[in-house]
């Protein structure tokens, strides 16, 4: 597992931000090890790939929705059903990812989902948070 700051200048990071951030943390769960053939390289880079793509999409989409939920509702809305809905669902998108791919055993592992499931809403959750909190520093009340 690897330990890394977000920073941006002047607002939330972008979904793709959150996107590396959150594909790097699974990816660590695939060990090539050193004596594996090329093509498990290239399994797991691919992958990776694919895992990014996706990711940037659920990301857009929390991040858009956390956005609406601040506007519709003055208090800044309630986003805990959206974070952990949202997690689960994209927990088992990743997993139908790997479905066809040399990973997709270790992806069914029930651990390996509950990883999946507290990284990404973990990752969510601190997205909204700094939406939320971006949406309350802009929208002060007098």
């Amino acid at each position: 597992m690897s330990i890394g700051f977000m920073i941006t200048n002047g607002g939330p990071h972008p979904p793709e931000k959150w996107a590396d951030v959150t594909a790097k943390a699974i990816a660590d769960l695939i060990v090539i090890e050193p004596s594996a053939p090329v093509e498990a390289v290239i399994d797991k880079r691919g992958f990776e790939a694919a895992l990014f793509k996706l990711l940037v999409e659920q990301h857009r989409h929390t991040q858009d929705r956390a956005r609406a939920i601040c506007t519709e509702n003055h208090d800044h809305g309630d986003h805990r059903h959206l974070v952990h809905d949202r997690a689960t669902a994209v927990a088992e998108k990743v997993v139908a990812l790997a479905h066809n791919t040399r990973f997709a055993e270790h992806f069914e592992k029930p651990e390996v989902r509950t990883f999946l499931h507290n990284v990404i809403g973990q990752h969510f959750a601190n997205s909204v948070h700094i939406e939320r909190s971006w949406h309350a520093d802009r929208n002060r009340k007098s």
